[in-house]
């Protein structure tokens, strides 16, 4: 049976476990791995309880939404053991926004087929068309998270971030020029708020006729062409500053980990401990949003677990 439901998923997998007779051992936290020479023979519990194997897969993700213990204990065991570690930071993340009376008015506001320009002091660096949203703190939606992992970078290291978000991507400025005059001569008798309702969603409207200057009830018989030019400059050039990411507690993946340099590609084995592989987040690998990271997890653990299902030697010691 097909199901996109995530408990549905975890219940299958359980099941799938227990058919296959694969214990779980719960409260059983790593404290570190017992190595000899480049082999590891065991690892050792906070209880001082010790495991003894033939084959070490470590696959304990990143450290986003620590909340269901993706705390990034992982990077650590894997440094102990000699893994560089590439720095870690969050990715596919939101951001909070300077601006917060706007930000408060468009709170919830989902925003569709409009195009994200980042600057970063000043310069355009970054550039994506698609779907973002509004919350009372700042921005999100499927083109500021795949966004996120530069605009992390670029606060890191201490550069002005503003987006800019044209509103009307489809439209150049002079074709916009000219359907706002098409809309002031079909409707001579509105007030520009009601000809704005046309164009872009209400909670829009009251943050462009402040920026512009412009009375609500301003009949647009007599909305002048300085005025035209300030709506257009508002429709496709919406200015925001970001002053921060939310952090690893609302990220969705971690970008960083364990560097690929140190991996076999063929088979995720460790090139420092012959015995020791690693699958999903915990590895220096991050994707869009979209499916791809849970994909990155499932396949990267398909092809470990297939490598040792068969049994295969490891030539490369």
């Amino acid at each position: 049976m097909k199901s996109n439901n995530a408990k549905e998923i975890v219940f299958a997998l359980k099941n799938l476990l227990k058919k296959n007779k694969v214990e779980i051992i719960y409260k059983a936290n790593v404290k570190k791995f017992i190595k000899k020479e480049n082999e590891i023979i065991a690892v050792k519990l906070e209880n001082k309880k010790i495991f003894r194997g033939k084959y070490f897969v470590l696959a304990t993700g990143g450290a986003s939404y620590p909340r269901t213990g993706s705390t990034g204990d992982g990077y650590k065991l894997a440094k102990d053991l000699g893994h560089e570690i590439i720095s870690i930071r969050p990715s596919l993340v939101p951001f909070e926004i300077k601006e917060q009376k706007k930000i408060e008015i468009l709170n919830g506001l989902i925003l569709k087929n409009v195009k994200l320009k980042v600057l970063v002091n000043n310069k355009k660096e970054l550039e994506k068309f698609g779907e973002m949203q509004f919350y009372k703190w700042g921005i999100s939606g499927a083109i500021v998270l795949n966004l996120s992992r530069k605009i992390v970078d670029f606060l890191n290291g201490k550069k002005k971030i503003k987006i800019s978000i044209d509103l009307k991507p489809a439209l150049s400025d002079e074709k916009l020029t000219n359907r706002l005059i098409r809309e002031f001569k079909k409707f001579p008798n509105l007030s520009i708020e009601k000809i704005l309702r046309k164009l872009i969603p209400e909670k829009l409207i009251k943050i462009c006729l402040q920026e512009t200057k412009i009375s609500f009830s301003k009949n647009v018989k007599i909305i002048s062409n300085n005025e035209k030019i300030k709506i257009v400059k508002f429709l496709k050039n919406f200015s925001l500053e970001i002053t921060k990411d939310r952090g690893f507690s609302e990220a969705i993946i971690t970008a960083g980990g364990i560097s690929t340099k140190e991996i076999y590609k063929n088979n995720l084995q460790s090139k420092i401990l012959k015995n020791l592989f690693f699958t999903g987040e915990v590895i220096d690998v991050d994707a869009d949003t979209g499916g791809y990271n849970l994909q990155w997890a499932f396949s990267s653990s398909y092809l470990v677990a297939e490598k040792l299902m068969n049994n295969e030697e490891m030539k490369n010691f």
